[in-house]
């Protein structure tokens, strides 16, 4: 779990570093949210309910400057136990393997909607 999402904040950092910027700063917004979260809902429903949120956080610091957008460790699904956080952990591609944009390639990612939505989130 850490090491993937070392690997997704390893990839965000390079698409943060290719960025624009009419100076030498760039704008970044942080983002909190009450995160859905349900005993009953399959995976899928929570992650799509989460991912909602943080699409239109996304369009909202857009729209107000913001070159990126921090989100919360936990937003897109609860802490938990091992074997409740299963359901909802996907495959990271290794960064030092091959360079790849999953938001490029949706029928490859197409199984890991977390990594797809969140690199769709960020060409944004």
């Amino acid at each position: 779990m850490i090491a993937a999402l070392l690997s997704l904040t390893a990839f965000l950092a390079g698409e943060l570093s290719s960025v624009k910027s009419d100076g030498d700063f760039y704008t970044a917004a942080v983002y909190e949210h009450a995160r859905y979260d349900s005993a009953t809902d399959s995976a899928q429903v929570i992650i799509q309910r989460n991912l909602a949120n943080y699409t239109i956080a996304t369009e909202i610091a857009k729209s107000k400057g913001a070159d990126c957008i921090v989100f919360p460790e936990y937003g897109v699904f609860s802490p938990g136990e091992r074997s409740q956080l299963k359901r909802f952990l996907e495959d990271i591609p290794d960064p030092k393997a091959s360079r790849v944009n999953p938001c490029e390639e949706s029928e490859t990612y197409s199984d890991r909607p977390i990594l797809y939505a969140l690199s769709c989130l960020a060409k944004k």
